[in-house]
């Protein structure tokens, strides 16, 4: 078990990030673990995000490049897998047609309307909010280590407990996954909000408070408009989740 796990991080890094990774055989036993550590990319990601956020900070140079390349980092660490997800999810949701159809719409490669107008929103957004931060002096470079964190923590919670829209998608993917490992999913959650609190009280709670708001919100969609999550509606919930959680920095 203990290979099956550690093969498991290097799956999750090689494919969730740019980092180069060795390849493995993607078998069943792995792939169940994966989900578990998908957190753990988030951490790299907010580590590194760290790291630049400090060299950005007494950089003689405007508040907008700083947020423009904070922005730009998150998308290159990715390899932009995420945001992906999130236009196919915006050209099928705005389409207005039935769940089929639009499972369909997000199969399609091409980049439509509405993904073109999400990507140019999504993008102003979050380099206003970086701006805003960086403007009032507010120092969030502890905060912005957690919100990669709490957002796969969520993304893995969803796997082992949300409906999946497609039987040939993700159950396929990281086969039938155990729901006992919710357990593990809500420990590491619980952890999280206790070094939140830690670092600047009970203020700082609204950054999982906003993302588990927004996780209801995404279940209730999800279910009603595509039948449940596929990897695209993974990504579309990173995106937005952890938009919302730069939002929530501006309240603590």
């Amino acid at each position: 078990m203990i290979v099956n796990m550690f093969s498991a991080v290097i799956i999750a890094f090689a494919f969730f990030t740019i980092l180069p990774m060795p390849k493995l055989e993607w078998t069943g036993k792995r792939m169940n673990f994966v989900p578990m550590m998908m957190p753990l990319v988030g951490l790299a990601n907010g580590l590194l995000a760290f790291l630049l956020y400090t060299l950005l900070s007494p950089a003689e140079v405007t508040p907008f490049l700083k947020s423009v390349l904070m922005t730009l980092y998150f998308i290159v660490f990715t390899g932009g897998l995420h945001l992906d997800g999130l236009l196919d999810t915006a050209d099928a949701y705005f389409s207005r047609q039935d769940k089929g159809r639009k499972l369909e719409i997000m199969k399609d490669s091409c980049l439509g309307a509405f993904a073109a107008i999400t990507l140019a929103f999504v993008l102003l957004l979050k380099t206003a909010l970086l701006f805003e931060l960086f403007s009032r002096g507010v120092s969030f470079g502890v905060f912005i280590i957690f919100i990669p964190v709490i957002s796969r923590l969520l993304q893995a919670f969803m796997l082992y407990s949300f409906p999946s829209a497609k039987t040939d998608g993700l159950t396929k993917i990281f086969g039938i996954l155990k729901k006992k490992n919710t357990i593990f999913i809500y420990m590491m959650f619980a952890i999280v909000c206790v070094f939140l609190y830690f670092l600047s009280g009970a203020s700082a709670l609204i950054i999982p408070l906003v993302a588990c708001i927004y996780l209801m919100i995404f279940y209730y969609s999800s279910k009603r408009q595509f039948g449940g999550i596929t990897g695209d509606l993974l990504g579309a919930f990173l995106e937005i989740s952890e938009l919302l959680m730069l939002f929530s920095l501006l309240f603590i």
